[in-house]
């Protein structure tokens, strides 16, 4: 499969996806295609984009992320971008974990957390402990660089584009929770997105793939309008 805090211009982007990456769309991503092989339908073709860099994986994650901030902003202006942060592996079941939840316990380890309005915070019992899970309403694209850094230290939290009709259903993902599978859509969320107006984004390609970046998935109206959005 085909798979810095600093800003960047929307010309200097395009240069790059032009001269070390690609954007490629798939309009059924469980057929083979170049953007992300889905193999589950839930009930609906989801389709895909994606914004591949032949770049190591953190500078292609970067770059796929502000490629997908930018495409967001002229394409869907009346989706806003959502993190759906969450713990990755479950967190002792002490008054230290309790206290701190999700957010506390990413600021205890010197993350820096992305500005925006914060949902409350969730929480659901699994094997070994507790997870904890908790939104944030991403204010602009360049808060995609902190929310970016913290997928990389939670691999389980994700970004959504929501239009304002779903926003009302964010807290009740949250309580659900959801699995941890570094570099896969997690499967509640997608059976969530069915027949809903959203995208789900994560980033894709390990230290030994050709290409990183970030993929997006979602209904094919929407990804036929990102994968076609000018960068330049």
């Amino acid at each position: 499969m085909s798979r810095t805090g600093v800003h960047i211009s929307t010309t200097r982007l395009a240069t790059t996806l032009t001269t070390r990456g690609r954007t490629v769309v798939a309009l059924d991503a469980s057929q083979p295609n170049d953007a992300f092989n889905l193999r589950s339908q839930l009930g609906q073709p989801f389709a895909a984009v994606g914004w591949l860099f032949r770049e190591p994986p953190r500078e292609g994650h970067r770059l796929g992320f502000r490629a997908l901030g930018i495409s967001t902003r002229l394409v869907l202006p009346k989706h806003r971008l959502w993190l759906l942060a969450a713990h990755s592996a479950p967190q002792p079941n002490t008054a230290t974990s309790r206290h701190r939840r999700i957010w506390g316990s990413l600021l205890a380890r010197g993350i820096n957390l992305p500005g925006g309005a914060r949902t409350q915070e969730f929480v659901s019992a699994s094997e070994g402990g507790l997870r904890w899970a908790g939104g944030l309403a991403l204010r602009e694209a360049a808060d995609l660089d902190a929310a970016l850094d913290l997928i990389h230290a939670e691999p389980a939290t994700l970004v959504v584009a929501l239009d304002a009709a779903l926003e009302r259903e964010v807290e009740a993902v949250l309580k659900k929770g959801w699995s941890s599978s570094p570099g896969l859509p997690p499967s509640e969320i997608l059976e969530w997105m069915v027949g809903r107006e959203a995208v789900i984004f994560f980033p894709v390609g390990a230290f030994d793939d050709p290409e990183s970046g970030v993929v997006g998935l979602g209904p094919r109206r929407l990804i036929e309008q990102l994968g076609a959005a000018h960068l330049g």
